[in-house]
């Protein structure tokens, strides 16, 4: 689908709600990252969205928007009014992979034992491949001292019958659910 197509559609794409179809087609949600390495992540999270928005009534879409996505602490952040539990899910999963997407190419660096790895520049947090924390500058001594993380990706949340755990695990460029655990808290 051509983006005039696609912001006709999902005019949630728009990033000002008031903007013309003209103006929008040079800047849009849909092409906020274009040419870097968040980009393809980006854009399977805009897929998954407009699967998620296809699925809603005409008077609930009417409420839906991008309101903000920006990079914070080395993860892609987005800002959702209007959403639901699975456009919820889909913000957290985007957010759990991009911290160990490279921002530069968007290559996922594993060691030999398939633990995830990503540099950080200096004292900002940006997600970096080893091969773009070189290019940025990096002294051996920093790229040696990597961030290692376990080949899980987990999400913990919290309500009042205690710790819910989710565990996911990838699947053609996304996360899938692969188990729950939840641990009931005890009255006191």
């Amino acid at each position: 689908m051509k983006i005039k197509e696609l912001l006709e559609k999902y005019p949630f794409l728009k990033i000002k709600d008031d903007e013309s179809l003209e103006s929008a087609m040079e800047s849009n949600w849909r092409t906020y990252w274009d040419g870097l390495g968040w980009e393809r992540l980006w854009k399977r999270f805009l897929d998954e969205i407009l699967k998620i928005y296809d699925s809603w009534s005409e008077e609930r879409k009417v409420l839906f928007r991008i309101m903000d996505c920006k990079e914070k602490w080395g993860s892609l952040r987005v800002d959702i009014y209007g959403g639901d539990e699975r456009t919820n899910e889909a913000e957290d999963i985007l957010c759990m992979l991009s911290q160990w997407t490279c921002y530069k190419c968007g290559k996922v660096s594993r060691d030999s034992k398939g633990k995830l790895l990503i540099w950080e520049m200096g004292g900002w947090v940006l997600p970096l491949c080893k091969e773009c924390a070189r290019k940025e500058g990096l002294s051996k001594k920093e790229i040696e001292k990597s961030r290692l993380k376990k080949s899980k990706f987990l999400l913990t949340s919290w309500n009042k019958n205690g710790k819910m755990t989710k565990e996911y695990e990838e699947s053609d460029g996304w996360l899938k659910l692969k188990k729950i655990k939840i641990e009931k808290e005890e009255a006191k």
